[in-house]
């Protein structure tokens, strides 16, 4: 290979940190083993201090290499996990929608998200354990949430079958190799005052129109 070719080679090389955020047993852990292991431990011990996980995905000509910390979501340690966002280039926040208290502890560490960096982050808002049927969060509560915070997207997931795992990262990786280029695929704050419903950010270079929760596969429900 050419030094030059290795130059362009480095050049299309994109390093982001994310951190994984919420209470504990919400199942940010077996997200990040999903994600990155492609396997569900049901028994995962848990997260005691502070992990990481890397992976590399390619996006837009683009190798994104992304180093995932997965921070524990026990009390005595939520203040350290805020030492985190400084150096981060994405924040996932996930809940448990089948524990309504879990949506409290994104809403504590929310305070802390914009004012630990000066860039912009991207944020996530993650509903986990889509698989189960006792579903206990409210809806118009997660609306509100997400109207108030301004999240540049919304999934419900299944980290036990991998339901939209991989379209959370995939998305942060889009959203990362566009900017700047006239191509982003956001949220605008019009666009959400004009839904009832938390938004999917699809990839309008594909051609696919925003979708609401209700038109998506069954897999989000």
């Amino acid at each position: 290979m050419e030094e030059k070719d290795k130059i362009d080679e480095k050049e299309k090389e994109i390093s982001l940190k994310l951190v994984l955020i919420g209470d504990m047993g919400v199942g940010k852990t077996s997200i990040l083993t999903q994600f990155c292991d492609n396997k569900f431990d049901k028994n995962v011990v848990t997260t005691s201090g502070i992990e990481f996980k890397t992976k590399t995905i390619f996006k837009n000509g683009f190798n994104v290499k992304m180093q995932i910390w997965d921070t524990s979501g026990e009390e005595r340690f939520r203040s350290i996990t805020p030492n985190y966002f400084r150096s981060s280039d994405g924040l996932l926040f996930v809940f448990d929608i089948t524990n309504e208290e879990s949506l409290d502890t994104i809403d504590y560490f929310m305070k802390f998200s914009d004012n630990c960096s000066k860039k912009k982050l991207i944020k996530i808002i993650i509903g986990n354990k889509s698989d189960q049927k006792e579903r206990k969060m409210n809806q118009d509560k997660i609306d509100e949430f997400y109207r108030k915070y301004n999240f540049d997207g919304y999934f419900e997931a299944s980290a036990m079958f991998g339901y939209h795992i991989n379209e959370i990262f995939g998305l942060i990786a889009d959203l990362t190799t566009k900017v700047g280029n006239g191509e982003e695929t956001m949220v605008t704050d019009q666009s959400i005052e004009n839904d009832n419903k938390p938004l999917i950010i699809q990839n309008e270079s594909e051609n696919k129109p925003y979708k609401r929760k209700e038109e998506q596969s069954k897999c989000i429900c």
